[in-house]
């Protein structure tokens, strides 16, 4: 199918709703670096990727909440730490949350408007031949690496625009009261968010994501005490298993990553070998216990070709439209 810009929008909405299926017994959240670092097919447990770019921590609990349903007690979830993490607030562009519309209720969305959930409904609709499946996005399948000179110029990108988001020259020096702020907020948020797992019976684990040695002047040891380390000990209780790949040997290589941050397709399967392998050591008991249940499980039925009972995008505009009918394209 050709895609125009309009569609590509739609990538990660289209993710969403081919993962409401029942069963997921491990998932993980995030943005751009946890939509491209994990990749679950071919595993034992059945995972849903719930990252989409980009998502701050606030959606990423909304997205958790709004999953709920669909995942297995005592499930996996993996939350991803990026470089930034500790002082990203929410987007302000309401474009930004256009993806959200045909997954979270109205309420759930900053920004929501009813005229533009109609033409989101619409848009899609015209879109949708009637499959129960839909087309994900192709960086996903890049499995290549670009050049060192590429690498360069992506880091030297992805500094500069941090440092322009955040309002900082260098980022050794002292947190602006808005970046202070955000910190403390971002730390509460993600307190919450583990004690929600915990009250819900899922076992929540933080996981340092790892970044190419292009960052190597600026993610000095310095800088990871000041925005991992200490957000860390703000945010979490000893309770919670942080997995480090944060200067993993496995990931020094070029060749595991999309661009300076973002892993490749051989990077995400490798970094989800890596969690599943320690998240065995973490959770010992429970995993190890449903080892054989998988096994089993992952004989009879494909998680990842499985098709949908229904199309989920078109009941939502349905229920929509029955429900605001004021509102409906005919």
């Amino acid at each position: 199918m050709k895609m125009n810009l309009a569609e590509w929008m739609f990538f990660d909405t289209w993710k969403f709703l081919n993962l409401m299926q029942n069963g997921i017994q491990i998932c993980n959240l995030g943005s751009s670096p946890g939509k491209f670092g994990f990749d679950y097919a071919g595993q034992k447990l059945h995972g849903a990727n719930l990252a989409s770019s980009p998502q701050s921590l606030a959606m990423d609990f909304k997205i958790l909440r709004r999953y709920r349903e669909f995942l297995s007690e005592n499930a996996f979830v993996l939350i991803p730490l990026c470089p930034f993490s500790c002082i990203r607030t929410p987007y302000r562009e309401p474009s930004h949350y256009w993806k959200y519309y045909p997954v979270l209720p109205p309420q759930e969305i900053p920004f929501y408007s009813e005229e533009t959930h109609r033409e989101i409904c619409r848009f899609l609709s015209s879109l949708d031949d009637g499959h129960t499946e839909y087309p994900s996005d192709p960086l996903l399948a890049f499995d290549g690496t670009p050049g060192e000179n590429e690498m360069k110029q992506s880091a030297q990108q992805l500094i500069s625009g941090w440092k322009r988001e955040f309002s900082m020259q260098d980022f050794s020096e002292k947190f602006s009261e808005d970046n202070l702020s955000a910190f403390r907020e971002t730390a509460k948020l993600l307190h919450s968010l583990l004690d929600y797992c915990r009250n819900e019976h899922l076992r929540p684990a933080l996981v340092l994501m790892p970044a190419s040695h292009y960052f190597q002047d600026v993610f000095t040891p310095e800088f990871r005490r000041k925005y991992i380390d200490h957000f860390l000990e703000e945010a979490c209780s000893g309770n919670t298993p942080v997995l480090d790949y944060w200067d993993h040997p496995d990931f020094h290589s070029d060749d595991c990553f999309l661009n300076a941050l973002m892993l490749n397709k051989k990077g995400r399967k490798l970094l989800t070998e890596h969690v599943l392998a320690d998240l065995a050591v973490k959770y010992p008991d429970p995993y190890h216990a449903q080892q054989e249940e998988l096994r089993t499980y992952y004989k009879t039925i494909s998680v990842r070709n499985t098709p949908l009972p229904f199309n989920p995008l078109k009941k939502q505009m349905t229920d929509f439209i029955e429900k605001n009918p004021a509102l409906s394209p005919m």
